[in-house]
Order: structure tokens, then C-alpha cells, then sequence
């Protein structure tokens, strides 16, 4: 879908009535709305324009505007060639303002015969730009590792997807505003909403508009997109300390957050079934959280924890490098305790889209035979998932850009399945209800391959429209698929997500944290503000073939909070042990185990002057680190009342110093900073 350009003449004319004005709880925030148009023309008294538009559907004719009660309510229709679109917006308290808001809500619902979409979009037009700043939660594509994406920067020409993770992205449909150093703005979305794919848009002219597409367009069928306009603080963190604060079950942990902090550490994707010699070292590094290599235990992708009897044996599916073994529950089990003994919390790999192993099947076929052997991943299919499998499908990005009457294939020839769809709905649910009554020492799941979001099911209607037809958002399916995950395990077992092609704040609802592949720091982190956050190392070349790579590497992420992988024996497509790699890994590694069970302090932060520097903390410490600083030493301020401060240089023989003055000594860059609670 190309950029919803098309609605910025709505944004560019002049108001043609009076304001009514509409105000949050407190009375602090104000914003205007024009009495003939129904647009947004005032906010804290700055000439603005906000409103909801779409892609060749004109200006729209205004049907009403009315206040009811605080709120004001908007009803306009739209003219689309030969189809027609209705909005409903209400601004005021909606959507459960908090006090220092204002809520937005827009209801879009078809108004003519047939079935069709547009994009649709909401924006809001600053006119004077001059001395504002924009900062969104981006994920910018890696230029070096020395980019920061805490920095508000000016408006610019710039598309955005949201979610998925191709070219500049953004994890969350939030927006700061920051006018002058002296207050900030935020637009913030309900990640509630439902899924559309879409992007984030800015321009040079002061302009953010948040587009949504291949919603379907149908009488009855009615599209809710809830918004918040929050008055903080002049700073970045003040805004997104307002959408945690409101959507704390999307930023942390589902499970107690103390007790999910506690797998914070480094990671391995490993098949390795021997305690490593190592032991020491990854100890000393930090290391605390292993995921199955897929293939590991289970005999193909889908098939995780097959249907037998305690002690019956499988093969396991031998791919690349893993070696050919007989697995059990037991077996598991025992493997997972080993790993228990050094400190390693053992994950299971899981995947929601993906089934089979060189699958082969009659496309004739449309129903289950009832009949199959689970041995064999094609006889399974045809006999209990046929009716599963996705054989007409669109694509917003990552597949083919669309199939019909064909299958989508991946690894090892596994074919792509709806997982909402009955009868792969309960296969999986089984494998997770047969995973807790015979796996006693798993700690949770990894969900692999979360890319596919970006997929329509075209032979699964539902309230997407894309190639002509209905469909179903495979990004809905997985809040769906890991909501009902939730339900199986409760609290007992922790859910960590693959946000490898697409990192969204949406898809968070029922997860514990991230263990994602791919080289997307910044997004791994921003997710990461409230939980774990692992990223794939691929090898010393991505991070230690010299010390200046090494410094920059480490220390992105640790300033993003985000822990890579250890240089773990056996590693598969990551890095493994070796002199020189190892040597960073203790440089740096102390710091990372500091970070364990600390989150992002968004309030009372610690700062150096004109230095890269980000705070974090737990229920009695703050730790800021300093990262990137072209400096020996560094003048940092604490915020009132801490005590026993401390800092750390790099190096694995480095221990705590005090300090009472501002000056503290840099090295390599980088030093850490940690004072007590008052």
C-alpha cells in the first residue's frame, strides 16, 4: 500500500467556523474544533489540524457536530468513486481519558453496497513547526551501531510501517511532540485497536498522519481506532511514561514482572545436549535463558510434543548440524534440568504459522479423512489439517505478494497454516496442554516467526479486505493464537516472542518479553522498556572483529538495555566461543549482568552533560549508562535524594568506585552509574 498522500489537502485549509472547545479532566489541555468543517483547529491554543481522511475520498460532507456532555461528536460522510464511507469522531472523554487527556475515537463503517477498502488515515498538522521537535518509537535501519533513537528530531519527509520490520518502522502508533523545552504532547494510540496493517507518516510541514489499510468497508461491519492527547512534561520519556502508565499490560510482562525480570540475560539457540565446559564463563557474562534449536526434540515444525505415551520414543528432526537422536519426555525433561543446574532457564520452541516437514497434499482435497499417522507430516495433514492450511492469501510484505490455490512453503518445505482455524486451533492447544502435564521443568515458550503477521488468509474471511476478497489479519490471529496459549498456561509458564519481521506493541498483550532474531536493536529495546529483551548475534564479525566494533556493539546494548547472545558451544546461525570474542563478552559482561531485573526509569533519570546517557532501575537502585562518548570524563547529575552512588569502567577485573563529585572518568566510551534509592 503506498502512503496515504492522497488526505493531505484535507489538513491544508483554512477553518471556516468558530472553535468549540473541548478540555481534558484538569483543564490543562485544550483543544479547538471547528463548528462547520469538524476538524481539529486549535491545540493549547497553536493553529492545528487533526482530522480523518481517506485515499481519493475528498474533503467529506459534514452531517452533524453536537456536544454531548464533554464530548464534542463529529458525523461526516465520505464520496468515494461509487462507494461511500461514514466517520464518526468524538473528542473528549473517551476511551477512559486519564486526567491530563483528551480521547479521540473514530468510528469508520461502510455506507454503500459491496464490499470495499481505502486507506484511511488520522492526522494532525502542527502549521507552526519552527520550534517543535518530533519523537516517535522508531526503529530506523542500522547504519552502524552508533545511531540513537532516544533523540526527538525535527519534521521531516519520512513513511514509517508500523510493525513490520522493512525500511523505518515504528513499534507503536505513538507520537511525542516537544515544544520548546517547555511542555510536550503525545498522540497515543490504543494498542487495543484493532491490528490494520499501516504506516506512520510525517512531513516538513508539521505533519503526522497514522494511515490504516485494507480495513474491509461494509454496512454494519464498523472499524474503532481509540486515541489518546496527553500534556506532559518537555521530554520524550515524559510522553512514554503516559502510554505505559496507561497500557501497562502491553509494555510488561503478563507474569509478575519481578518474577520474568529474573530470565534477564543473555540467550543461546542451541542443540547442544551437554552441559558446555564453559561453565564459569557464561556465568560470569550473564548468560540465563536457552531456546530449542528448532528441531531439537520435536520430529517436524508443528509437531512440538507428539501424542505418545510416557517412555515411547521419537526421532527428532536432524537438521543442519543437529545430531540424530531418539527424544522421550523424559528425555526433555532431564535435558532441562541439566540446564537448570548452571543457572539457564530452558525454553521450548513453538511457531504458530508453520507445519510440516517437505510437505506434499492433494489440492483437491478441502476436508480431513479423520484418518493419519502422525509420523508423517503430509498423511497427518491430510487425515486432521487440511482444512488449516492457507492456499489463497495476500501479502503487506516478507511472502509472495499473493496465492491462489497454492500453498506458501518455508523451512525444510513446511507449509504455512491458519492457526485460528478449528482444527489447528486445538492441535496446538493439545501441544501445550501436553507440554505442562509431561515437560516439569520447561519455563516457557518461544514463539517463533512472528514475520507472517504481515499475511492475509484470504480463504478465512474477516474484517480485512485485500485482492478483492475478505480476509482474515494473520496479526490478529497471533493475539488471538497467544491469548489462548495464556489461557493454557496461566502463570506457570513464561511466553517469549520472535519479533524477527515484525516488533509491534500490539502483539505484546500476552507475552512476557522478547528473544528475537535480526539486527533490530532499537525496536528490541523500546519493546523492552518493561521486560526481557534478547537479541540475535550472529558472530564475531557482527560484534568483536575489532575493539572499536566491540565498544560500539556492547554498548548500544546496554544503552537500549537489550542483551545479545553468549558465545555459546553449538550455537546455531550465532556466535560461538572463541579468544577473541570472549575477551569483549568480560569486558562487558559484568554491565550486562548489572542490568538483570532492572526496567526503563522514565521519570527520575540521571544525565551527563551533552552525552548519550540512558537510566534504568529496580525497586531500590538506579543505574544510568553512558554510552559512545568521545570523552575521558563526564559530568553527570542525579536526581535529588539518591544516595551511595558508584561507577563502573569496562573491563572484567573493574570493580564499583564511589564518587561525591559530578566528574566521573569515561573509558572506551562508556561508564556506569548506579546510586541508591531515597
Amino acid at each position: 500500500m503506498k502512503p496515504l498522500l492522497a488526505a493531505m489537502p484535507l489538513l491544508l485549509g483554512a477553518a471556516a467556523g468558530s472553535p468549540i472547545s473541548v478540555s481534558s479532566q484538569d483543564g490543562k489541555l485544550k483543544i479547538g474544533i471547528d463548528d462547520q468543517s469538524g476538524k481539529i483547529v486549535t491545540v493549547q491554543g497553536m493553529e492545528t489540524k487533526g482530522v480523518t481522511g481517506f485515499e481519493n475520498c475528498g474533503n467529506g460532507e459534514l452531517q452533524s457536530i453536537q456536544r454531548n456532555g464533554s464530548n464534542v461528536v463529529v458525523k461526516k460522510k465520505y464520496s468515494c468513486s461509487s462507494n461511500c464511507v461514514s466517520t464518526v469522531d468524538v473528542f473528549g472523554d473517551v476511551d477512559s481519558p486519564k486526567s491530563n487527556e483528551i480521547g479521540w475515537s473514530v468510528a469508520v463503517e461502510g455506507c454503500s453496497d459491496g464490499d470495499w477498502s481505502s486507506s484511511m488515515g488520522t492526522s494532525l498538522q502542527f502549521i507552526n513547526t519552527e520550534s517543535i521537535e518530533i519523537w516517535l518509537p522508531w526503529n530506523k535501519p542500522s547504519t552502524g551501531w552508533m545511531t540513537d533513537p532516544l533523540q526527538p528530531e525535527p519534521f521531516t519527509n519520512n513513511t514509517y510501517s508500523t510493525g513490520a520490520l522493512h525500511g523505518n518502522s515504528v513499534i507503536a502508533e505513538h507520537t511525542t511532540f516537544l515544544f520548546n523545552n517547555t511542555f510536550g504532547i503525545s498522540m497515543i494510540s490504543n494498542p487495543n485497536n484493532y491490528p490494520h496493517h499501516g504506516k506512520v507518516i510525517t512531513t516538513s510541514l508539521g505533519t503526522t498522519i497514522y494511515q490504516r489499510d485494507n480495513a474491509l468497508f461494509r454496512p454494519g461491519v464498523v472499524h474503532t481506532f481509540n486515541m489518546h492527547l496527553s500534556l506532559h512534561g518537555p521530554t520524550f520519556r515524559a510522553g512514554l511514561s503516559q502510554s505505559l502508565l496507561k497500557y501497562n499490560q502491553h509494555w510488561s510482562p503478563y507474569n509478575n514482572r519481578e518474577q520474568v525480570l529474573t530470565y534477564d540475560g543473555l540467550g543461546s539457540y542451541t542443540s547442544a545436549n551437554e552441559i558446555p565446559q564453559n561453565v564459569s564463563f557464561l556465568q560470569d557474562i550473564g548468560y540465563k535463558v536457552n531456546w530449542d534449536l528448532g528441531g531439537r526434540f520435536f520430529p517436524y515444525m508443528g509437531m512440538y510434543l507428539p501424542p505418545v505415551a510416557p517412555g515411547e520414543e521419537w526421532a527428532n528432526d536432524a537438521e543442519g548440524s543437529q545430531k540424530s537422536i531418539n527424544v522421550t519426555f523424559e528425555f526433555i525433561d532431564q535435558q532441562y534440568l541439566s540446564q537448570k543446574g548452571i543457572g539457564v532457564n530452558p525454553f521450548s520452541y513453538f511457531n504458530i504459522f508453520e507445519y510440516g516437514l517437505n510437505v506434499v497434499y492433494d489440492k483437491s482435497q478441502t476436508t480431513p479423512t479423520g484418518h493419519g499417522d502422525w509420523r508423517n507430516a503430509s498423511d497427518y495433514l491430510s487425515g486432521y489439517l487440511i482444512d488449516s492450511m492457507v492456499t489463497n492469501f495476500s501479502c503487506y510484505f516478507h511472502c509472495d505478494s499473493a496465492g491462489h490455490n497454492t500453498a506458501q512453503y518455508s523451512w525444510q518445505n513446511a507449509v504455512v497454516v491458519d492457526p485460528t482455524m478449528k482444527s489447528y486451533n486445538k492441535f496446538l492447544m493439545d501441544q501445550a496442554t501436553r507440554k505442562l502435564q509431561n515437560l516439569n521443568q520447561f519455563t516457557g515458550i518461544v514463539i517463533d516467526r512472528s514475520d507472517w503477521c504481515q499475511v492475509y488468509n484470504n480463504d478465512n474471511p474477516g474484517i480485512s479486505f485485500v485482492n478483492g476478497s475478505t480476509a482474515t489479519n494473520f496479526a490478529e490471529s497471533w493475539i488471538t493464537v497467544t491469548g489462548q496459549l495464556r489461557d493454557v498456561f496461566s502463570n506457570n509458564k513464561t511466553i517469549l516472542m520472535n519479533t524477527v519481521g515484525f516488533a509491534s506493541l500490539s502483539l505484546l498483550q500476552y507475552t512476557d518479553g522478547t528473544f528475537s532474531e535480526g539486527y533490530e536493536v532499537d525496536a528490541a529495546g523500546l519493546l523492552g522498556i518493561n521486560s526481557p529483551a534478547i537479541l540475535w548475534t550472529y558472530g564475531p564479525d557482527e560484534c568483536c572483529s575489532s575493539q572499536q566494533l566491540a565498544d560500539s556493539f556492547f554498548q548500544k546494548l546496554l544503552y537500549m538495555r537489550v542483551f545479545p547472545m553468549a558465545p555459546y558451544p553449538a550455537n546455531d546461525h550465532s556466535i560461538r566461543p572463541g579468544d577473541v570474542q570472549n575477551i569483549y563478552y568480560l569486558k562487558y559482561g559484568q554491565m550486562f549482568k548489572i542490568l538483570n531485573g532492572f526496567n526503563w526509569e522514565l521519570v527520575d533519570v540521571i544525565t551527563a552533560d551533552g552525552l548519550r546517557v540512558n537510566t534504568f532501575c529496580n525497586q531500590s537502585h538506579l543505574v544510568a549508562f553512558v554510552a559512545h562518548a568521545n570523552v575521558t570524563t563526564a559530568t553527570v547529575r542525579l536526581p535529588s535524594g539518591v544516595q551511595n552512588q558508584q561507577y563502573l569502567l569496562p573491563g572484567s577485573s573493574e570493580s564499583w568506585n564511589d564518587f561525591t563529585s559530578n566528574t566521573i572518568p569515561v573509558r572506551d566510551g562508556c561508564v556506569m552509574i548506579k546510586a541508591d534509592k531515597a
